[in-house]
């Protein structure tokens, strides 16, 4: 067949499969380059991986000990109501050593996660921008076992130099 070609059909024939060939290779190249970059990243996200299974497993004994600690030094859980009372309390204390105004606070009811249980009171409170943040800085120390679970703070509409804050603060007992 290609005996009986002209010399301009063997040219156009030629450049013809040259730009196929040229085609297939630059859609070959573009499907090697795609999948090399999955490759990469694939790789990028595996080496990442280990090296976090490498981190925990050398602070393997520090989580080992703390485990320990907080199963010695986490409270039992006894009446709910009396634990109500108790954290209401305490975030009143702390509300008046910081000058926050707590206003109603609403007893949770307990309960109960894989590790803890958890005990919820949910307040109202208002105060100054430093002293809301001296109370929040307050009450999550260590060794109370006090938690914010939830909070929303906006700015008061009335005086903008003041904060109100909607917030639920649980108490973390060792899980029944």
């Amino acid at each position: 067949m290609i005996a009986q070609m002209s010399q301009r059909e063997k040219v156009l024939a030629g450049v013809v499969g040259a730009c196929l060939f040229l085609l297939l290779n630059v859609f070959l190249f573009k499907i090697f380059l795609g999948n090399h970059a999955l490759l990469r990243s694939t790789l990028a996200k595996a080496q990442a991986q280990m090296a976090g299974f490498q981190q925990q497993e050398s602070e393997r004994t520090k989580w080992g000990q703390r485990e320990v600690w907080l199963d010695q030094n986490l409270p039992a859980l006894g009446d709910a109501d009396v634990a109500n009372k108790q954290i209401r309390e305490a975030l009143l204390d702390l509300g008046k050593k910081n000058t926050v105004i707590i206003e109603s606070p609403t007893p949770g009811v307990p309960a109960n996660q894989p590790y803890y249980t958890t005990l919820g009171v949910r307040i109202e409170c208002k105060a100054a921008w430093t002293q809301m943040g001296n109370f929040l800085y307050d009450l999550e120390t260590p060794g109370q076992f006090l938690v914010i679970e939830a909070l929303e703070m906006k700015v008061d509409p009335t005086d903008k130099t003041q904060l109100r804050a909607t917030m639920t603060v649980a108490k973390w007992f060792a899980p029944k």
